[in-house]
């Protein structure tokens, strides 16, 4: 069953590469006003002043990020950056969004960071990224509505004619989704919901962030993780030698395998390492002995990757190999976690207090850390 999925995940790659190549290839063609349109329909109609100079923008394709990571298309000016996510049949990462515009914040004034998706996730549901990117600001267009914007101005043009016939090639599912309709409805404070409702979790998520206003947070979901509250001090970011600061995560679980308890519950951990967020690899070797013996002697558990197929945790010992490390976190789900049946108990306000208060321990745990 992996190889199948595997290999599956190697075929959608393939297709989102060859889509991503076949636009960049068209954004460049008829003296670049295919790309004057698309920033036109991103920017809806207010291009900003950086990208208005159409001839100077430098058109890229898989440019390395955090981790190994490459982002897919990036149109950038001496002054912004505008990376497209493009997606055809692969899952969108809210993850990767905050990725990209975290990394190309440190090379550029402004950033933006936008999806190129065929269709959106089933609304309400309990794997729904929309309430998150929606949160984040995360702008996300439609095949179908780039090709209907591109009709409009190129339908009878013969480089156009060639782009669709080659995407419809590629994927014939490319361009046949549409926006779904949108409804405005008040989010409940309820913690039945916490677990099934992605609206009500960013909105518990927010009310949380709001008692920390100054602490740099953001939420995210990234591959298996939980759905996540990524929360951090600026002093932090000097303390560890990273550009992010953001280290303490809340998480609501699901039940599962290896999981504390039968029912989704809220726990919190310090991350001493992830490739995802962080670059200052020799740093980290150097004084991983510290960083783990630290935690570890605060009653953390102190766990890494297991370097498998299926990336399970193991138990992180001395003397902290780290080939192939992708994240090694210290876990304080042993030392304190909040079901949602108690969520539910106490209530949305209470239960607040208790993350904020556990939250506040783990700031004092992480700025007792010397080296």
């Amino acid at each position: 069953m992996w190889c199948r999925l595997e290999s599956m995940s190697r075929k959608s790659s393939a297709v989102e590469e060859r889509a991503r190549d076949l636009l960049a290839h068209f954004l460049q063609s008829i003296d670049r006003r295919p790309l004057d349109s698309l920033l036109r329909l991103i920017f809806q109609k207010n291009t900003p002043t950086e990208f208005r100079g159409i001839y100077d923008l430098e058109i890229t394709s898989e440019v390395r990020c955090f981790g190994g990571s490459r982002a897919d298309l990036v149109i950038s000016s001496a002054k912004a950056i505008l990376c497209i996510e493009v997606k055809v049949d692969a899952i969108e990462q809210v993850g990767q969004y905050i990725k990209y515009g975290d990394f190309f914040r440190s090379q550029r004034e402004s950033v933006y960071v936008v999806g190129l998706v065929n269709r959106f996730k089933r609304a309400n549901c309990r794997n729904d990224n929309e309430p998150f990117l929606q949160h984040l600001g995360i702008r996300r267009i439609l095949w179908s509505e780039l090709l209907a914007h591109f009709t409009r101005e190129f339908g009878n043009i013969l480089k156009f004619k060639q782009f669709v016939s080659s995407l419809k090639d590629l994927n014939s599912s490319i361009g046949t989704y549409i926006r779904p309709i949108s409804q405005q409805r008040t989010i409940p404070q309820d913690c039945h919901a916490l677990s099934e409702n992605n609206s009500v979790l960013v909105s518990f998520y927010n009310d949380l962030q709001k008692r920390l206003l100054k602490w740099d947070g953001t939420l995210s979901k990234y591959g298996n993780a939980p759905y996540e509250l990524h929360l951090g001090k600026a002093s932090w970011a000097s303390l560890f030698n990273e550009l992010s600061c953001r280290r303490i995560v809340v998480g609501l679980n699901q039940p599962g395998v290896g999981k504390l308890h039968e029912q989704p519950y809220f726990s919190l951990c310090v991350m001493l390492w992830n490739r995802t967020w962080f670059v200052n690899n020799s740093w980290f070797e150097l004084h991983r002995f510290n960083v783990a013996a630290h935690f570890k002697q605060l009653g953390y558990q102190v766990v890494r990757n297991g370097g498998s197929s299926w990336h399970r945790n193991q138990d992180w010992n001395s003397p902290y190999p780290i080939q192939g490390i992708k994240f090694a976190n210290a876990f304080w789900e042993r030392k304190f976690s909040l079901t949602e049946s108690e969520c539910c108990r106490i209530g949305w306000s209470k239960a607040l207090d208790r993350l904020e208060k556990e939250i506040h321990k783990l700031e004092s745990h992480v700025d007792s850390f010397e080296f």
